[in-house]
C-alpha cells in the first residue's frame, strides 16, 4: 500500500488490516512498468529508463559498424522510441528528464557517425526523429485536440493554431 504525500508533510503510518493481518506500506512501486514513489516524483522511473537507454546505446554503438541506417532506425524505433514514448506524459515534465534527452542525443550522434561535440539538431531532422521534448508537446497537443469539448473555445483556438504550426 502506498500513501501519497507532499515532501513537506510529516510522515504518519497507516495501519490497515483485517484480523491481525496488516498491509505493509511502501514508498515506491512499479505499476504498468512505471516507477512511482509516494511523492509522485518520477526520478526512479527516469533512472530505470536511463539504464535501459544506456544498454541500447551500447547496442547501437556495436551495430553502427555492421548495419545500414535503416537497420539502425529499426533498432531505434524498437527500443529507444518505445521506451521514450511509454509514460512520457508523466515523466517528461520532471527535472530529471533532461538526462533522457542527453542519452537520446548521444544515440543519434552515434547513428549519424558524427563527432560527440557536433550539434544534433540537423541529425534529428535528417533521421526524422523527434526529441523527447517534442514527443511530449505532440502528445499534449493530440490529447487536447482529441478532447476539444473539455476546453474553453478561445484557449482551444490558440492551441490548435500552435499545433498546426508545429505540424507544417
Amino acid at each position: 500500500m502506498m500513501k501519497f504525500v507532499t515532501k513537506n508533510s510529516s510522515h504518519s503510518t497507516l495501519h490497515i488490516g483485517y484480523k491481525l493481518n496488516y498491509i505493509g506500506e511502501t514508498v515506491n512501486t512499479e505499476f504498468l512498468r512505471l516507477q512511482i514513489d509516494n511523492h509522485l516524483n518520477w526520478k526512479n522511473h527516469i533512472e530505470q529508463m536511463i539504464l535501459k537507454l544506456s544498454e541500447t546505446c551500447y547496442a547501437v554503438r556495436l551495430m553502427v559498424h555492421i548495419s545500414n541506417i535503416n537497420t539502425l532506425k529499426s533498432i531505434y524505433y524498437a527500443y529507444i522510441h518505445s521506451l521514450i514514448k511509454y509514460g512520457i506524459i508523466f515523466g517528461s515534465n520532471s527535472a530529471h528528464s533532461g538526462k533522457i534527452f542527453t542519452l537520446q542525443k548521444k544515440i543519434i550522434i552515434i547513428m549519424a557517425g558524427a563527432q560527440p561535440s557536433t550539434s544534433s539538431r540537423n541529425m534529428f531532422k535528417n533521421l526524422e526523429f523527434l526529441p523527447v521534448s517534442c514527443h511530449y508537446i505532440l502528445l499534449l497537443m493530440n490529447t487536447i485536440i482529441s478532447n476539444q469539448e473539455n476546453f474553453q473555445t478561445d484557449y482551444l483556438i490558440t492551441i490548435v493554431t500552435f499545433y498546426s504550426l508545429l505540424v507544417t
